[in-house]
């Protein structure tokens, strides 16, 4: 019995010392799975740039392309999988290929294992606060990233599979000479310029300091943008008080790592409709609480032509008057050869019509950035779009989320649309029945109103879009240009 109890006691010594044995072997595979304390690797790999916009060191060549080089000042960060490597590797040499060198630690390398290397670390890409120089770009806001495969790490040295990467940038950069379209293309050096892609503002200077263009010359600034594919582009700059736009007859792409250059014509926009403010109904735009120049015509507003250039003589002789793009004002000088120009818009248009209008002479395609009707009031103020009128008219048969009223405010008869939306609930405005003017003549104050969309009719050119308005019916039509009908300006509701 005694031996008995020395075996279980010898059996129970063993079972506790494999017990240990074995613990003490899974904790030994654990670590092994933990980079040891203050390990650190050491990466040595050649890189280049691609495409035309290689980064740090910019320089225009003036051929079309930027000459570039990798500066010894610069930091490459490295990443494995989503953890960034304490460290960072750095060209040994300026030049446009260029061996990066550093020390690297706080993750585990080992072979296959496929890094990101980047600049600048953060992997968030913001184009605010651009100066406009190459300088800037390259100090600032060039941002590129490269793949590499680890061969294998021994005595920790990381070796790449690919003894040289290349770089690829992840914006694009433009050079763009801003001109002034209405003062025989005379440059144009803006305080500010917002780039917009018809979705959103991509890029936005805010303050371009006035070296930029002691810098660069009058009228130039270098912009690094994001890549953009097959989209309208609207540039706004501000030069004093002054607003200038442009918006793309095209789509136009711009593609990661390249340089363009851009020559933009820009037509100076007059100050927005005194008194004006934007009123959110919850739709796609927000509409203004005034007609444009509601200080004239009893408070009616004025009227406008959607006018072509000047030089119309065509056969309808009651209209043979000159089709500028006049303001039908409110003066006394009206005859047929006397309208004022407008001070909203602008007096250059690209259309010549043949004959009654109903022939393009030469012009097959709109151009929007050059017509009258799509003229900016200073800052986002714009005509609005057919399709805008036509989600303004679709409201009122919305009676859930829309009441329209057909009422007098201040003596003048007209439609008030309010909206019931949550979040603009209450929210409204007033299109007054102001009628319109033909000729020397106005008529049809307090029974009708018309007014006029941005929307060419495609059919029939010498005609635009338009919504009217009844005490009885309101719908969306086309109507010849020469008519003086109000308009009310919108906002971008974002």
């Amino acid at each position: 019995m005694k031996k008995m109890m020395t075996n279980m006691k010898t059996l129970v010594a063993l079972l506790m010392a494999g017990a240990a044995v074995t613990s003490c072997s899974s904790d030994n595979e654990m670590d092994s799975l933990k980079a040891p304390a203050g390990k650190t690797y050491t990466m040595t790999v050649q890189a280049t740039k691609g495409g035309d916009a290689t980064t740090r060191a910019l320089a225009d060549g003036g051929d079309g392309t930027l000459t570039a080089t990798w500066a010894t000042t610069e930091n490459v960060y490295v990443k494995k999988v989503d953890t960034w490597a304490t460290g960072t590797l750095q060209p040994q040499a300026d030049g446009a290929t260029a061996t990066l060198k550093g020390t690297l630690s706080g993750v585990t390398f080992a072979a296959d294992d496929v890094l990101t290397l980047q600049f600048p670390k953060s992997g968030v890409f913001t184009y605010a606060g651009q100066k406009g120089t190459l300088a800037d770009i390259a100090e600032n806001f060039d941002y590129a990233t490269a793949t590499v495969t680890v061969k294998s790490v021994s005595g920790g040295d990381i070796i790449p599979e690919a003894a040289t990467t290349t770089f690829q940038h992840q914006q694009a950069i433009v050079k763009f000479t801003l001109q002034d379209k209405g003062n025989s293309n005379a440059a144009i050096s803006p305080s500010a310029l917002t780039i917009n892609d018809g979705t959103s503002d991509i890029v936005t200077l805010t303050s371009i300091p006035a070296e930029t263009y002691t810098t660069n010359g009058a009228g130039v600034l270098y912009v690094a943008l994001p890549a953009v594919s097959s989209k309208p582009i609207t540039l706004t700059a501000t030069v004093g008080s002054d607003t200038y736009s442009l918006t793309t007859s095209s789509a136009k792409s711009f593609a990661n790592g390249n340089f363009y250059r851009v020559t933009a014509k820009m037509t100076k926009q007059a100050a927005a409709p005194a008194g004006a403010e934007a009123v959110d109904l919850g739709l796609s735009v927000k509409w203004a609480n005034m007609n444009v120049g509601a200080e004239m015509e009893s408070d009616y507003g004025d009227y406008f032509a959607w006018g072509e250039t000047t030089g119309y003589t065509g056969s309808d002789t009651s209209h043979s008057f000159d089709w500028a793009s006049y303001k039908w004002d409110a003066g006394s000088d009206k005859n047929a050869n006397n309208y004022k120009f407008s001070k909203y818009l602008p007096t250059t248009v690209p259309y010549y019509w043949a004959g009654n209008g109903d022939t393009p002479d030469g012009k097959t395609t709109l151009d929007p950035e050059d017509d009258a009707a799509t003229a900016n009031w200073g800052g986002s103020w714009r005509m609005p779009t057919f399709e805008e009128l036509v989600e303004l008219f679709a409201t009122k048969n919305n009676t859930t989320d829309y009441t329209w009223e057909w009422t007098t405010v201040d003596g003048h008869n007209g439609w008030r649309i309010t909206s019931n939306k949550s979040g603009t609930s209450g929210n409204s405005i007033f299109l007054p029945a102001a009628g319109l003017r033909e000729g020397t003549s106005s008529s049809g104050q307090g029974s009708y109103g018309y007014y006029w969309s941005s929307t060419l009719y495609e059919d029939h050119p010498a005609r635009a879009w338009y919504l009217y308005l009844l005490s009885f019916a309101t719908n969306c039509y086309f109507e010849d240009r020469y008519y003086g009908f109000s308009v009310r300006p919108v906002q971008p509701n974002n």
